[in-house]
């Protein structure tokens, strides 16, 4: 009576009770009663009623039938159970699966729902856009099959793990596209347990990580190639950040600087090489970092007795990368190739100055040879033609000897006796300073031969 709006013990007629109910139920509450009446078949159904007052509530009705003595229905024992607060629920379940469903299509990733034997009751459009329409795909552990098959062994039993210690599953596969094609995904799952009489749920996700792989991978063999590169240069490389750390030090930096890679890394030059502070080196570095200029420049490192050549790069990020090489040896054979070369240049000038100076001492040999043959012996005149005589031969022959050294040919120097190379030049020096002056000879004795 209650649930009707009637007060106790108000007993309605079958006419008067199926008034309350909504005009669709009415057809269907008729036909179940009738079957009940007639057949002896029991219902149990929900409906909506409305009460005196207009108010719409659900009510479960359940009945039975009541046979007499002879097997024929007499009566029907039954009741109506307001479930208004069942309804409200379910409704909100309802709504509450509906947004979560839309939640779900709106991801920009695979969502999915599945028991512990993988057989999915939910895919979001993400998943049967990719995979395709083809039936069971998704269903009865048929999700295994998508995978590629190098991956299917490890992926199942990283699901099984997860289930039988209902920890997260987290794992990497190439999974199928309806065209063919494998992509890489990384697939989420937790498991949820929505009621304690039912089994737990598995929510899950899968992300396309098809590129990001592709570009790891690239990554990871245009580094490999890089330090391949790297480690090949006959140059050494270092790099330092803004903070000037070393990030890049290769073989042959490691062999130069004497320190290996592993103390360094990561390390302040400056404070690893303190030599380095308020030199050269370091006020190139920061002008090519402050200013973004590529500079080139020698300087000798004291502490390690070599001369480097460095090129040093501005970083993008801040700092430097510099390529150096000891230049010691080089440097060194470099001055002496110019030592040489400045031999033969003088080498050069001589011969062109000794071959017109032995073509003077030709005329100046013969003039004395034909004035001292007409001279009267004994006469000082004489004598001083022979001085100049013998003086002009020794000139040619020095002229020789620096023609030799003009062509590069070998010299064969010759013993003097200075006393006698002093003696013959008396008469001439004696002519050279005049008769005001002396000139005494002193020879010494037990002299080596020049």
């Amino acid at each position: 009576a209650r649930l009707h709006g009637r007060p106790t013990g108000y007993e309605p007629t079958p006419e008067e009770a199926l008034a309350h109910f909504d005009a669709p139920d009415q057809d269907r509450m008729r036909s179940l009663f009738d079957a009940c009446i007639g057949r002896g078949e029991p219902f149990d159904d929900e409906f909506r009623i409305r009460d005196t007052a207009g108010q719409h509530r659900w009510v479960r009705v359940a009945a039975r039938p009541v046979r007499g003595a002879t097997g024929k229905v007499v009566r029907l024992q039954g009741a109506f159970q307001d479930i208004g607060g069942h309804k409200a629920a379910e409704r909100l379940l309802d709504e509450s699966l509906r947004s979560w469903r839309h939640l779900a299509e709106a991801m920009p990733m695979m969502v999915w729902t599945t028991d512990a034997a993988g057989r999915q009751d939910y895919a979001s459009l993400l998943v049967r856009s990719y995979v395709g329409d083809a039936p069971g795909v998704l269903s009865d552990h048929g999700w295994l099959n998508l995978l590629h098959p190098d991956d299917q062994p490890a992926a199942d039993r990283a699901w099984r793990r997860a289930v039988e210690t209902g920890l997260p599953y987290e794992h990497q596969y190439r999974l199928r596209r309806h065209d063919g094609e494998y992509r890489w995904h990384l697939a989420r799952a937790q498991r949820v347990q929505l009621h304690a009489d039912r089994p737990p749920v598995w929510y899950g996700t899968a992300v396309d990580i098809h590129d990001q792989i592709e570009l790891e991978r690239k990554s990871s063999a245009l580094a490999a190639r890089y330090e391949m590169v790297l480690e090949s240069m006959t140059d050494a490389v270092i790099a330092l950040d803004d903070e000037w750390r070393f990030t890049v030090i290769n073989a042959q930096a490691e062999t130069l600087l004497r320190r290996p890679r592993t103390e360094l890394l990561g390390q302040i030059a400056w404070d690893e090489f303190p030599e380095l502070r308020g030199s050269r080196f370091q006020q190139e570095y920061q002008r090519a970092a402050r200013d973004g200029v590529l500079i080139r420049f020698e300087e000798y490192y004291a502490p390690l007795g070599i001369l480097l050549e460095l090129t040093v790069y501005p970083a993008q990020a801040g700092g430097v990368t510099v390529y150096f090489r000891d230049v010691t040896e080089p440097r060194r054979v470099a001055d002496q190739l110019r030592q040489v070369q400045r031999l033969e240049s003088i080498g050069q000038l001589t011969g062109s100055v000794a071959h017109d100076f032995n073509n003077l001492l030709t005329v100046v040999l013969g003039n004395a040879e034909l004035l001292s043959a007409q001279l009267a012996e004994e006469s000082l005149e004489r004598e001083l033609a022979q001085t100049i005589f013998e003086a002009a031969t020794r000139g040619a022959s020095m002229t020789q000897r620096l023609l030799a050294f003009a062509r590069k040919q070998a010299l064969s120097p010759q013993p003097v006796d200075v006393n006698r190379l002093i003696s013959d030049m008396d008469p001439l020096l004696r002519q050279a300073v005049g008769e005001e002056i002396q000139i005494a000879i002193v020879h010494g004795s037990g002299l080596w031969q020049a």
